[in-house]
């Protein structure tokens, strides 16, 4: 997933041009909490953390999708990025199931 995010965002920065550019959301906060923690607690946290984040993702990307109004090379950018998202949402959510399960 993270290779994923860094070919889109490199996509991303290639193609759109300075003035619409889009930053993506700081993820300080689950890192300080998440760096305290260790073992089962980490591992149910991170994932809480993966499915939160990508649903977020999805919101967003889906808003600039359909935003008219929205720069034409950002709405390229989020109708193609879109369906990578809701795939890693799934595989996310369904690694938490798996986890939670055996636990």
């Amino acid at each position: 997933m993270a290779k994923c995010w860094i070919v889109s965002n490199r996509v991303l920065q290639a193609e759109i041009p300075m003035d619409v550019r889009v930053q993506p959301p700081s993820n300080e906060r689950d890192f300080e909490r998440l760096s305290a923690m260790s073992g089962e607690a980490f591992d149910r946290a991170w994932l809480d953390a993966m499915v939160d984040d990508h649903e977020d993702a999805i919101e967003e990307i889906e808003e600039k999708a359909g935003d008219a109004r929205e720069h034409a090379d950002v709405k390229s950018w989020a109708e193609k990025t879109l369906p990578t998202v809701r795939d890693h949402l799934e595989r996310a959510k369904a690694l938490r199931d798996r986890v939670a399960n055996n636990m």
